[in-house]
């Protein structure tokens, strides 16, 4: 990371090749959830004690509200009965939004077993909201159901990994690392970048 610390290193590699993998889409917009709390209700729980476990992660990506159909979308939802809180933190803005993936930073020398900690939890709270809010759509009891799966990435110095999120019955399981594209998408943005 050439001396950069993590944020620094997040804001000035990171973020850019992720906003460039949007490709100039209104639908989508990558956000910082670095000081967001997860909504406490979606923590997983310690087995030897009822604390629950609460990390975060550094940015996620969001269906945006500066599109209209998005906005029509999240005023639809806000009106069937789940208010504003469809998203899992409990920041103001972004607990009306729904977000997904998850991208947690490290520097180069470790962190990747925390980095992947914190991931999975982040994606694990993601899941449990999208099936509750599933619940309430479908009106049925809170019983475990299948939702479609969520990726994450976790980014240690230079290297980058993904990951698969789904619930399987009561689990959340995590399946990775996948191998990552990401050297072809900084290709792809550095091309891009010179014409």
């Amino acid at each position: 990371m050439y001396g950069k610390d993590e944020n620094a290193w997040c804001l000035d590699v990171v973020q850019p090749v992720l906003n460039c993998s949007l490709n100039g889409s209104r639908k989508l917009q990558l956000t910082s959830v670095q000081s967001q709390l997860i909504d406490g209700e979606l923590l997983p729980t310690m087995k030897s004690s009822l604390m629950r476990v609460s990390k975060k992660t550094d940015s996620a990506y969001l269906f945006s509200c500066r599109d209209v159909e998005v906005s029509n979308l999240y005023q639809h939802i806000s009106l069937g009965g789940n208010g504003h809180q469809i998203g899992h933190t409990t920041d103001a803005f972004n607990k009306r939004t729904i977000l997904f993936s998850g991208i947690e930073v490290k520097p180069d020398d470790g962190g990747k077993q925390e980095a992947l900690a914190q991931l999975s939890i982040w994606l694990n709270a993601n899941l449990e909201k999208m099936r509750r809010l599933k619940v309430l759509a479908e009106g049925s009891q809170p019983v475990p159901m299948n939702v479609r799966p969520t990726v994450g990435l976790t980014v240690i110095g230079h290297d980058w990994y993904t990951y698969i999120a789904y619930r399987l019955k009561n689990e959340t399981v995590s399946v990775a690392p996948l191998q990552s594209h990401v050297n072809e998408l900084i290709w792809h943005c550095s091309t891009l970048s010179a014409h």
